[in-house]
């Protein structure tokens, strides 16, 4: 009972993955100064992955980060990568070139 009890939080901003495998990031949701979301895209698991892109609610939202850097961000292990919106975020797909593409979900703010 009390694995069940810390496992639901976790599964609240945990990721529903597109792939069977599971995801080599971790993706955090805080607010940002501009009344959007910025997410913090942490890879945990492999040496290198190229994020693609970030797509917040289905693309009904706006990337101010890749309006300002439009390009892929490395991320090696243990290191992590900002994508600011300016939108509050429930769905995030993240594509990689090189690990597969997931879908996270948030509670709204």
């Amino acid at each position: 009972m009390y694995k069940t009890i810390i496992a639901l939080p976790f599964c609240a901003f945990a990721l529903s993955s597109c792939s069977d495998a599971p995801s080599p990031l971790t993706v955090e949701k805080h607010l940002n100064g501009a009344g959007g979301s910025t997410l913090i895209i942490t890879n945990t698991s492999d040496d290198r992955i190229t994020i693609g892109k970030v797509t917040a609610n289905r693309g009904n939202c706006t990337d101010f980060t890749n309006l300002l850097v439009p390009s892929s961000h490395v991320i090696a292990f243990g290191d992590k990568d900002e994508f600011a919106f300016g939108c509050d975020v429930i769905e995030a797909e993240v594509s990689t070139t090189n690990a597969g593409t997931w879908t996270y979900k948030f509670d709204p703010l």
